[in-house]
């Protein structure tokens, strides 16, 4: 459904092109070399025109995510009894679910572990906007960091913004840690 019409919308933005360049252009042009070479420059500026910003951001946008930083895990937070370990350190949970399960039911992971700190910054206005997300979780007890991750993106060119067609977003580069991996038993 979404080629179809984006093969009608292109139809149609070819049919205007096909309109202006048949009465307004064409009557102007004397020579057939003339008419073949500004009726070619023409269609090119005409289909390519609107998506330059696209083709050429697109370019500076694999450049960027080859060049983003990796996931830095510093090492896991210190963590005494609670939610997640007993009085003598031993987990309370057996495997990845349960762990999520204790997650979702307490607030001390958000509340208590981890302080987390989002800082965004524009890194390319033109083509197209480019953005950073560098997310940094810090241990609350120590206030070191545990982790620090990276995240680059852009909602693409004008036209890609003006219809909401295209979101981009550079892969991770390194390895997240398991949530359980980034807590540790240490006693108080």
């Amino acid at each position: 459904m979404f080629t179809l019409i984006a093969l009608i919308v292109i139809g149609i933005w070819g049919g205007i092109g096909f309109v202006i360049w048949r009465f307004l252009i064409l009557p102007h042009l004397r020579s057939p070399m003339t008419k073949i070479c500004v009726t070619f420059i023409l269609a090119l500026l005409w289909f390519v025109g609107p998506v330059i910003d696209e083709i050429l951001g697109a370019r500076e946008f694999d450049q960027l995510c080859r060049e983003m930083p990796s996931i830095k895990f510093y090492g896991p937070a210190s963590v005494g009894p609670g939610a997640f370990f007993d009085e003598q350190g031993r987990p309370m949970w057996k495997n990845r679910d349960e762990f999520s399960a204790i997650k979702r039911s307490t607030s001390e992971w958000k509340e208590k572990i981890f302080e987390i700190k989002d800082e965004y910054g524009i890194i390319r206005r033109w083509p197209m906007g480019i953005r950073e997300l560098h997310t940094i979780y810090f241990d609350k007890t120590t206030g070191k960091p545990v982790i620090e991750t990276f995240a680059r993106y852009s909602d693409g060119g004008w036209l890609s913004r003006l219809i909401g067609m295209t979101y981009y977003q550079c892969p991770s580069r390194g390895n997240f840690p398991r949530d359980e991996e980034m807590i540790i038993f240490k006693a108080k």
